[in-house]
């Protein structure tokens, strides 16, 4: 993290920052296009175009699915990656209406739905919903009508389309009645419960780091998903709190600095990364995609070069003001 965050502190230019940006964005579109080479193509690939070595290919049981992981990692690596890059672009979406950003948010939405993972296609709700809460957001009773009966519709359109293709694959995904996803959920829950208990019988050190996630002790493994669980058990209650707390105060500064500047840049760095933050807070009680390889890197990147941006405009205006 720390290399993340201290680097982009020496950027003296805007310049700086937008090439960082371009550099991720770009070569983001270029797994998010082999993800698709990976899923239409997946019989005609070797395994090792599809996931990275000694993992197993990613599909279901019973059909010839291959899930796409642009080799981040596993599905849920590799789709919540394609969230991050979902919410810069549709902050670019709402701020210039470039019909060239709404096909770039409509293709990462497509590859995101190609992995089936149920936690990243509720995360593309939630990205939209924060980030068009913060472009749109007024205290009025009109806005507020107007939100309710947003959302009311889309629920609707939403339950009928669920119900006129209750047997496809996809809905069967969704609402958890296909068979490895009820294995899947039942395992989650099973884990949750025997973190909780363990943390109350060891509630100050917990069981050591390094000890859980998949690449954790097999002795000491009590969860292998489940990002704040595993913090709190690696970590003991008291630092894993600290820890948390750390994480939160992080897109605090983002949100009351997207509020506060003016610059149009910083503004758009700030509401990507509070959209990021929203889903991986939330999905962090049931996955680990949060702390997975790729999505670590690019989320204390974003916030890096956020404060990066952030010193450069402060700097600005007060060389201004001298003057």
């Amino acid at each position: 993290m720390a290399p993340l965050l201290y680097i982009p502190l020496f950027f003296k230019r805007t310049s700086s920052v937008t090439d960082i940006l371009k550099l991720f964005l770009h070569l983001g579109l270029c797994l998010t296009v082999f993800s698709f080479v990976q899923f239409f193509l997946s019989s005609k690939l070797p395994d090792s175009l599809l996931v990275l070595r000694g993992e197993s290919v990613f599909g279901f049981y019973n059909t010839d699915i291959v899930r796409p992981t642009a080799l981040l990692g596993n599905t849920i690596i590799y789709a919540s990656f394609t969230l991050v890059l979902f919410a810069f672009y549709l902050t670019r979406y709402l701020y210039h209406r470039k019909r060239t950003h709404l096909f770039i948010i409509f293709m990462i939405g497509l590859a995101n739905l190609l992995t089936f993972t149920r936690a990243s296609i509720v995360g593309l709700v939630i990205v939209v919903l924060v980030c068009v809460f913060l472009k749109y957001a007024r205290p009025t009773l009109l806005f507020t009508i107007k939100i309710v009966c947003i959302i009311l519709t889309l629920s609707t359109i939403v339950s009928i389309g669920f119900y006129l293709n209750k047997n496809s694959f996809l809905v069967q995904r969704l609402t958890g009645k296909e068979a490895s996803t009820q294995g899947s959920t039942n395992e989650h829950i099973t884990q949750i419960k025997n973190a909780v208990l363990y943390l109350k019988e060891h509630p100050i050190a917990g069981a050591g780091v390094g000890s859980q996630g998949a690449s954790g002790d097999p002795s000491k493994k009590i969860i292998t998903d489940g990002y704040w669980f595993q913090v709190m058990l690696e970590n003991g209650v008291p630092l894993g709190l600290l820890y948390v707390l750390f994480h939160f105060i992080c897109p605090l500064f983002a949100l009351t600095s997207f509020y506060r500047t003016e610059d149009l840049l910083l503004k758009k760095l700030c509401m990507a990364f509070v959209a990021v933050s929203a889903y991986f807070f939330a999905a962090s009680f049931l996955n680990s995609g949060f702390a997975g390889r790729a999505n670590y890197i690019s989320y204390w990147l974003i916030f890096g070069t956020l404060i990066a941006q952030y010193i450069i405009v402060k700097k600005s205006q007060n060389a201004t003001s001298r003057y």
